[in-house]
């Protein structure tokens, strides 16, 4: 979003890591690493390449100013010579900002603090201020170049001719270009809101940031270390397979949640719910079975010595019932001979004893249905609906490289139920990590006629939208995630 001076301005939160009590009495104790979500608004000023960070009210965004958010300064990032820069905190000395802490942050606490694993929230807001200036028109950024990662606007003589090489136009490769070489198609996105009148600081909402989707084996590596190496090389240097792609999803929320594309807040619509699920098999294994995987671990294990031993055991263990485990086994035998199913059965009335049993089989990732409806009551909200609608269309696209030899990735969405358009809400089930868009259904005639509104310039608007989504968690949920949460939430 650009607004005269500011060429950057959005939202995002920050994270403020603390401790709290819990309990009654006997039963207190303290929870370590209890973390609140903090809203910030940022911009970026065109002319002095500052970055300035504002408390946020809740205000819409649309034609903010520097004028309009005085008062709402937290701090400015300044860049200095020799590249990166500094934040400077503005205002009173030791004013802190609301959070639902015990003890609220000071702007140089909370900057400092962790986003995420190697991360602070001070350079969480230059990474992003890097990824949305690179989206920029290079005329809108060759003062901001100070920021780390901002990519240099590259001009011609601007006598030459304005064709082929010698346009005298500012260029400039796209970041994928640059960093992944695939010329990938990347883009951010706008922070949408519905109801327009939704009180993001009082209601309860459901948001979804989209977020470009990255592999377990990316959101490991760390600085030094390859996606590779990292996959095979486990902390204690070890040749072991245990990193990145066994990690079970967290760092992979930890990496997406860093690289927030566009954000959607809606209110609240039912059903809302989810469904944990493990998988769990019921099976068995007969004698035959279980004697054919004997003879063949002892072969395994001693050659044909520990298969004859083998063998023996289970001769003895079966004495008792020899002569009619023989026949039975003749008939089974035969059966399979003839291929015949059943004819033990038929012929003595038994069985081989399956020695059924459920056995653990593995997580199952969950999947979340949502249902919006959606009806403009004027031509303003008709258009922000139609770019809701369009948001997620397009995030959920597949995306192609320039030449067209590869298709990468959709964007992902993390879903969150914001209490108050605060923290996680409390009494509804989180979801984990990022989640992917598997399907979405638009339906431009819920009621059964075709219906649309008149209008001006942006008329024509259908009365009603219905839009069914579904959404799949790309990690499972592990015991051990709700170690983290505390004991205020109702958990995944």
């Amino acid at each position: 979003m650009s607004t005269g001076d500011l060429v950057v301005l959005n939202r995002t939160n920050l994270v403020y890591n603390y401790t709290r009590t819990t309990g009654r009495n006997a039963q207190r104790r303290t929870i370590q690493d209890k973390d609140s979500k903090v809203s910030i608004i940022y911009s970026v000023n065109n002319q002095t390449g500052s970055v300035t960070a504002y408390l946020d009210d809740g205000r819409n965004l649309d034609g903010q100013t520097t004028t309009s958010l005085a008062g709402q300064e937290l701090a400015v990032w300044s860049p200095t010579r020799g590249g990166g820069g500094e934040w400077t905190a503005i205002g009173q000395s030791g004013r802190t900002i609301p959070t639902r802490a015990p003890v609220d942050p000071t702007w140089d606490q909370l900057e400092a603090d962790l986003f995420n694993t190697g991360r602070t929230n001070g350079d969480q807001l230059i990474n992003l201020v890097k990824h949305e200036t690179n989206e920029l028109p290079p005329e809108d950024r060759q003062n901001v170049i100070g920021v780390p990662g901002v990519l240099p606007v590259e001009t011609v003589d601007e006598d030459a001719g304005t064709d082929g090489e010698n346009d005298p136009r500012p260029t400039v490769r796209t970041e994928s270009e640059v960093i992944e070489g695939t010329g990938a198609f990347f883009k951010s996105f706008e922070r949408l809101t519905y109801p327009a009148e939704l009180p993001l600081n009082v209601s309860d909402l459901i948001q979804f940031q989209i977020v470009e989707y990255k592999t377990l084996s990316r959101s490991s590596s760390s600085s030094g270390v390859t996606p590779d190496a990292a996959i095979l090389t486990s902390t204690d240097g070890n040749n072991t397979i245990s990193g990145g792609l066994f990690t079970g999803g967290r760092r992979r929320a930890d990496a997406v949640a860093a690289d927030i594309k566009g954000t959607i807040n809606l209110a609240i619509q039912p059903p809302v719910s989810d469904n944990n699920g493990v998988n769990w098999t019921d099976t068995g294994v007969n004698l035959v079975q279980l004697g054919l995987a004997s003879l063949s671990l002892g072969f395994i294990e001693n050659g044909f010595g520990g298969a004859n031993a083998n063998a023996q055991k289970i001769l003895d263990t079966a004495s008792g019932e020899g002569n009619t485990i023989k026949k039975s086994l003749q008939t089974f035998f035969a059966g399979k001979a003839a291929q015949t199913n059943n004819l033990l059965s038929r012929l003595t009335g038994s069985v081989l004893n399956p020695n059924l049993e459920t056995l653990f089989e593995g997580p199952r990732t969950r999947s979340f249905n949502y249902q919006f409806q959606f009806t403009p009551r004027d031509e303003e909200e008709a258009v922000r609906v139609r770019n809701i609608i369009r948001a997620f269309k397009e995030a959920m696209a597949v995306k192609r490289t320039s030449g067209l030899s590869f298709l990468l990735a959709p964007y992902v969405f993390n879903i969150r139920y914001l209490y108050k358009g605060g923290d996680d809400h409390p009494y509804i089930g989180q979801v984990k990590g990022p989640c992917a868009l598997k399907d979405m259904q638009t339906d431009y005639t819920p009621e059964g006629s075709y219906m649309t509104y008149e209008g001006g310039e942006n008329g024509g608007s259908m009365v009603k939208y219905t839009v069914t989504m579904v959404f799949q968690e790309l990690d499972p949920v592990y015991a051990d995630d709700y170690t983290e949460l505390g004991d205020n939430v109702i958990g995944y």
